[in-house]
């Protein structure tokens, strides 16, 4: 699940053209992909229409409570003079096994720095042959 900050953003734009190129190198692992923000059904549908974005489902609506308080992202405001929606969520990238639980998740409070569809792929290829369960579960008291 890839978590963008909307249509406005240029470095999301990429992002998700690069994950509708690669679909299915994603797909013969078995892994499905979806991209989802806050944006208006028109504005999402105008992105994946500019990009042509033609296999990645890029989904609209996001309730900006839900993506911080259930995903985590982090929340910002438009800067004055841009296109940037009043408030929108930062970027998120999460790896959602069948059963629902999160495999792998990255919080981005920036826009900066996100990995790549091949660094995605070969950190997908390495964890799943040595078969690593997810880290940072534990929920236990602390010393």
């Amino acid at each position: 699940m890839a978590f963008y900050r909307g249509a406005h953003c240029p470095l999301c734009r990429s992002q998700l053209k690069e994950l509708d190129d690669r679909i299915g190198d994603f797909a013969i692992r078995g892994v499905r992909l979806l991209a989802l923000s806050g944006d208006v059904r028109e504005r999402a549908a105008q992105l994946a229409e500019e990009m042509q974005i033609i296999r990645l489902p890029i989904g609209f609506g996001l309730d900006l409570r839900v993506a911080r308080d259930d995903w985590g992202l982090f929340l910002s405001t438009a800067r004055e003079g841009t296109e940037e929606p009043e408030i929108f969520s930062e970027p998120g990238l999460f790896w959602v096994r069948q059963d629902g639980t999160v495999s792998f998740s990255v919080l981005h409070s920036l826009p900066f720095m996100r990995p790549t569809a091949d660094q995605i792929l070969k950190a997908m290829d390495f964890t799943l042959s040595k078969g690593f369960a997810p880290r940072g579960s534990y929920t236990g008291v602390l010393p």
